[in-house]
């Protein structure tokens, strides 16, 4: 039995206990499934999720340089000083 025999038994062995046929065998690569980030939490949904909004809150104040390119970053702080102007509005007897 010679080398590139073997070989081959080895190949088909492998290419019908995977399932894959012998085009998958072929030049390209096979494609890989990325997976999809979660959508962006917007200000809204923060003003709605308040213990969320701590959490993210507190995760930027943590890590003030990543917290520069994340725009979750940006709109939990926004959420907070608008829910921060609610409230003092509030107090003073603003709708």
């Amino acid at each position: 039995m010679t080398k590139s025999y073997v070989l081959l038994v080895a190949v088909a062995f492998c290419a019908g206990a995977t399932g894959y046929g012998a085009g998958h065998f072929s030049r390209t690569a096979p494609s890989t499934v990325a997976a999809v980030p979660p959508p962006e939490r917007t200000v809204s949904w923060f003003i709605d999720h308040r213990p969320e909004l701590a959490q993210k809150i507190a995760t930027c104040k943590d890590n003030p340089g990543g917290a520069l390119t994340d725009p979750e970053c940006a709109n939990a702080a926004e959420a907070d000083g608008k829910i921060g102007l609610a409230e003092f509005r509030a107090g003073l007897g603003h709708k």
